[in-house]
């Protein structure tokens, strides 16, 4: 089902768009932008070094919750539980795994001048043994992706980045993107809300009829067929 966009929502997108070019506009005259209460900058000279920690749990967890304000999460299969966190040593995410599930939280003050070099990454390994049933991921700034999962819910509310899906079996999804892509490749949702503001979203798979996908500026394609939103 492809539902219209709101003239209020329209003009928060119109926003976005105007955000975006003044950040493309920033880089390459070689500026910081400031957006909202901190600041992101590319420049690799002034950002501090870049180190991985790495975390195993034995835990058989059913949830995973993520906040981060900046960088990519990665969710994939593999032999144990683990949590891989590429960062600056002050930015750092904090993990904790208990019986209420597998955290990642980033806590950055407000204030914060980020300033962004290499690749800021959250690579979370889950074995067979954990029986996923929630996934909740809260991004600023960055890419999600999970392959190979078959599980209840994923929330995932995106700022600035792409959300991926592949191989997933997924009941319900509530995906909202105010700028970047959402795909899903060799996938079955059942049902749920599929929502991006700026950018384009590519279904390939199976996907329920009670699932609606909505997109005020961009693309819809479900399994090679253009969609488009009504007016």
């Amino acid at each position: 089902m492809i539902t219209s966009s709101a003239a209020l929502k329209k003009l928060r997108v119109a926003g976005i768009a105007a955000v975006a070019a003044l950040c493309v506009a920033g880089c390459l005259c070689g500026c910081t932008v400031n957006v909202s209460t901190s600041s992101v900058t590319s420049s690799s000279s002034t950002a501090s070094k870049i180190v991985s920690q790495s975390n195993s749990f034995d835990n058989a967890i059913s949830s995973i919750t993520v906040n981060l304000r900046a960088g990519d999460v990665s969710i994939v299969k593999g032999d144990a539980l683990t949590v891989t966190c590429d960062f600056p040593e002050e930015y750092a995410p904090k993990v904790t795994c208990d019986a209420n599930g597998l955290t990642v939280n980033q806590e950055i003050s407000g204030d914060a001048n980020i300033q962004m070099g290499g690749a800021w990454t959250v690579t979370i390994t889950v074995p067979d043994s954990c029986a996923i049933q929630t996934v909740t991921t809260d991004l600023d700034l960055g890419n999600f992706s999970m392959t190979g999962f078959d599980f209840t819910k994923l929330d995932v509310d995106a700022d600035l980045g792409d959300i991926t899906l592949t191989d997933c079996t997924i009941h319900e999804v509530n995906l909202e993107n105010d700028m970047g892509n959402i795909k899903a490749t060799g996938s079955t949702i059942e049902t749920g809300k599929i929502d991006v503001d700026l950018g384009d979203i590519k279904l390939d798979g199976t996907f329920g009829a009670s699932l609606e996908t909505e997109c005020s500026v961009g693309g819809i394609t479900v399994n090679g067929k253009e969609q488009q939103s009504n007016d």
